[in-house]
């Protein structure tokens, strides 16, 4: 089945294109996916507002022929913005064309205490997604990770994608 959200999106909506979801609903695993769905992103900017150490687990599973699937509408551009993405269980999510970065500049980046990174200061941070698919995404300008990649993400892959600028430059070294 085809689901929607939108930057006016509401986690009451139905998920249709006339009644569609947040993207908080659907990043953090609160909308009733199953195997074999498709979440389409319409254009525009996704912001959460920053709170350190609050991010958004994907935890859907889906199946080898029938995956979940989280994508930009065709011929959109959606940017994700503060959102400190994990995944943790997931299995056979594909997640398509999303531009995924952070609302801090470099200049508040430098001289940060690099041990106080969380997890709402990354990217996309993809813990235990087997057999998931990160396809055609720009990852820039997160404090923390652009992209982390475990060991537990077991037969997945990262294709296409664009990563610059993440990570801190503290009193130490640079670090991201």
């Amino acid at each position: 089945m085809n689901y929607y959200v939108a930057t006016d999106g509401k986690a009451t909506n139905s998920g249709s294109m006339g009644s569609p979801w947040s993207a908080a609903y659907v990043l953090n695993s609160k909308a009733p996916l199953k195997a074999g769905d498709t979440v389409f992103f319409r254009s525009g900017t996704y912001k959460k507002p920053w709170v350190s150490g609050e991010f958004y687990i994907m935890r859907y599973v889906g199946t080898a022929t029938l995956p979940i699937v989280l994508r930009t509408y065709p011929n959109e551009r959606v940017t994700l913005v503060d959102m400190g993405l994990r995944t943790v269980g997931a299995k056979f999510l594909h997640m398509y064309d999303f531009e995924i970065m952070h609302s801090m500049t470099v200049a508040q980046r430098t001289n940060m205490d690099p041990l106080n990174q969380d997890a709402s200061s990354n990217g996309i941070d993809i813990q235990g997604a087997a057999n998931s698919k990160f396809v055609n995404m720009v990852i820039h300008d997160n404090h923390g990770l652009g992209m982390g990649f475990w060991t537990n993400a077991i037969n997945s892959e990262i294709y296409g994608c664009i990563i610059y600028d993440n990570g801190a430059k503290g009193i130490e070294g640079v670090y991201g």
